[in-house]
């Protein structure tokens, strides 16, 4: 009974011990020693001047019943808040599904995810370590920790608004970028679009134009002020003609509203009309017709351009002349002849235009001789009979204004408008000024009165352009840019670079296949040889051609030592059985009944058979053939290979017998079938192997 005493109460003490812990006594209790408080004795708890304590590193729990590992991160375990909060994730962090974390709209983690950092829900400008503080705060997602300016550099971040927001009441918003943009409020519009851009809308806003006072810039990106005059400033058309001026207005390029090219503006600078075409067109205004139709002309009470009294239309409808007779008809005194008073008279009991004027088309005017480009007109022949002749043209510049110029294959001397000479079409072509050749060929000039290329350059293929010159390698668009310096005659062409990409341009190159760069003097191309024993100046001529196993030998492309030329390139020849690379190598070492096989070995060719290291086919007689053995191999009797003909022949007194099997002489004496017979039948024991 005693023994199982002993064995209960050695039993019933490692049972509390392994359950209950160490020791019993609470975190600041009384103990004589470490195993008498509770933790980990010695590890995370020990007893110290006769009371329980945690270690460093470890603190008591809320119960004082355990001593709990304090936090150095966030993201760690954790059983109780005080683990966190008084470990290196600091005060604002919790103990949050047990995980150290920082708590949701009070704090974020700092950069290195150890400790919680308070968020700025305060004025934009407040002390901040990472932007995480401020995006999550008041400031919002437009937000930034960036470092403050200032002289010295204090180092010192501050939450502000990041470039492309604006803030407003401490929170920071996205600034508009288009018109029809969503917003909140309108700094957002303003900042972004202009002052006169507005937020507006009920459950959702949208920065607008206000339509009375503004419209959208064509890129949409602005709000731009509806003008109401013409002579308002302005920056595009659409504020011209959203406003009063209307369609017939438009920015011009001094940044004011005008009228366009074909109207006038009325009286107010209000209200843009267009310019009347002929007589008898619409009109508002006396400026609709007298800018364009002449000072003889008015806005009558029925709302129609009209001739003033004593005028009438012209010819062609287009302005109001004099009422008088006409240019050529017989008159008594120069007041009664059309044309405006000095540009006729009444010379000879006829009207005449005086000098500097000539008779319009219709002869109803005296039309003033045009002397150089850019005079106002009515009529070509204004131009034509000036002094610019008869490469000038008179060009509608707009409603009712003409002005001559030269046409377009013809051009003017700068600084020298009174002459249109004809620009040159061809290099060489007849020239008098400098411009008529470099207005239409490019780099030329006009020396000993005809065009010719500068030295820089050399004359296009059809010879219409000077075109720069160019070198090998070098970008062209003309054949004749690369060959100007070639020995050669068009031995380099202009071609793609790269074939596969048309986007890389055209460089200057030796003509593909026929000719290559030299080696010995790059930018030259030499002909590329494709026979032995051409004159050569550079190995390359004959590798190009024949091969790598040919060089230039004493100006001479030859093969290499041990090698043959074959079909236009030189071969090293290898036997039946031999390793090759290609077909060539066998035929040059064997002959035409061979080929490379898969293996690298030649062979005879399927058919062909194999007779003193040569591969043979049958042949017949009248077959083509390169030698003697070709025939003898399979044509019984005297055969040969005729060298006149490359064709298997009989011996003469031999004709091929036996569907040209064998070439005999005896068919010609046999004169009876007897005698036939007895001929095959010894034909037939010869042809037996012995």
């Amino acid at each position: 009974m005693k023994i199982l005493s002993w064995k209960l109460f050695i039993f019933l003490s490692f049972f509390i011990t392994f359950t209950y812990g160490y020791g019993n006594t609470l975190i600041g209790g009384s103990c004589n020693n470490p195993a008498d408080c509770v933790g980990d004795p010695g590890v995370t708890s020990e007893c110290r001047e006769g009371r329980c304590i945690c270690r460093p590193g470890y603190f008591a729990s809320i119960g004082k019943d355990d001593c709990l590992l304090l936090a150095t991160g966030l993201g760690e375990s954790c059983k109780e808040a005080p683990q966190c909060q008084k470990g290196t994730p600091g005060e604002l962090s919790d103990c949050i599904d047990n995980i150290c974390s920082c708590i949701n709209g009070t704090s974020v983690p700092n950069e290195n995810q150890e400790t919680c950092l308070e968020v700025i829900n305060e004025v934009l400008g407040k002390e901040c370590e990472v932007t995480l503080q401020c995006t999550a705060g008041l400031p919002g997602a437009f937000s930034e920790c960036v470092e403050e300016l200032s002289e010295p550099p204090s180092g010192k971040k501050k939450c502000n608004c990041i470039a492309d927001a604006v803030h407003s009441e401490n929170k920071c918003y996205l600034k508009a970028v288009a018109v029809g943009g969503e917003c909140e409020i309108d700094v957002q519009c303003t900042e972004g679009l202009g002052s006169l851009s507005k937020c507006e809308g009920k459950e959702n806003k949208f920065c607008v134009c206000p339509v009375a006072t503004s419209v959208p810039s064509g890129k949409n990106d602005s709000c731009l002020a509806i003008t109401n005059k013409i002579g308002d400033s302005c920056s595009e058309n659409i504020q011209c003609t959203t406003g009063k001026p209307r369609n017939l207005s438009e920015c011009s390029s001094e940044g004011v509203c005008s009228c366009t090219i074909d109207s006038v503006n009325g009286v107010n600078l209000h209200v843009c009309h267009k310019k009347a075409q002929f007589v008898g067109d619409s009109c508002k205004i006396p400026r609709q017709c007298s800018v364009s139709l002449g000072e003889r002309s008015k806005c009558n009470g029925k709302g129609e351009c009209s001739c003033k009294p004593g005028n009438v239309a012209s010819s062609d409808n287009k302005r109001c002349v004099v009422n008088g007779i006409h240019i050529g008809q017989p008159c008594e005194n120069t007041a009664k002849c059309v044309g405006e008073p000095g540009t006729s008279e009444c010379a000879s009991k006829s009207c005449e235009c005086v000098p500097g004027y000539i008779p319009s088309v219709g002869l109803d005017d005296c039309l003033k001789k045009v002397n150089e480009t850019g005079g106002e007109c009515w009529e070509t022949k204004q131009c034509q009979q000036g002094d610019l002749g008869e490469f000038s043209n008179c060009f509608p510049k707009s409603i009712g204004v003409s002005v001559c110029n030269c046409t377009e294959n013809a051009i003017t001397e700068p600084d020298q408008k009174q002459v249109c000479r004809k620009k040159a079409v061809h290099v060489g072509d007849p020239c008098e000024f400098e411009s008529q050749c470099y207005s239409s060929l490019g780099n030329s000039q006009c020396l000993g009165d005809k065009c010719v290329c500068l030295d820089t350059s050399t004359p296009s293929t059809n010879n219409t352009a000077c075109l720069l010159k160019s070198s090998l390698n070098k970008a062209c668009e003309d054949n004749n840019q690369c060959n100007w310096n070639q020995e050669s005659p068009n031995s380099a062409s202009c071609q793609l670079k790269n074939a596969s990409d048309t986007s890389v341009g055209r460089v200057c190159l030796c003509r593909k296949n026929e000719f290559i760069e030299s080696i010995d003097h790059p930018g030259n191309c030499l002909k590329i040889l494709n026979e032995t024993r051409l004159s050569c100046e550079e190995k390359v001529q004959c590798s190009a051609g024949l091969g790598n196993s040919s060089d230039c030998v004493d100006n001479f492309c030859m093969c290499n030592q041990n090698h043959v030329y074959f079909d236009g390139a030189c071969y090293y020849p290898v036997v039946l059985e031999g390793i090759c690379n290609s077909r060539e190598e066998c035929i040059v070492g064997v002959n035409n009944y061979t080929f490379c096989d898969t293996g690298r070995r030649c062979r005879c060719l399927p058919g062909a058979s194999r007779y003193e290291d040569k591969c043979f086919v049958p042949k017949y007689v009248g077959d083509a053939c390169g030698s003697n053995k070709e025939c003898t191999f399979s044509i019984s009797g005297p055969v040969y290979c005729q060298p006149s003909t490359g064709r298997c022949t009989c011996q003469m007194g031999f004709s091929g017998a036996f569907e040209n099997t064998m070439c005999s002489g005896a068919i010609r004496r046999v004169a009876s079938p007897t005698g036939l017979l007895a001929l095959i039948f010894i034909a037939w024991l010869m042809s037996k192997p012995t």
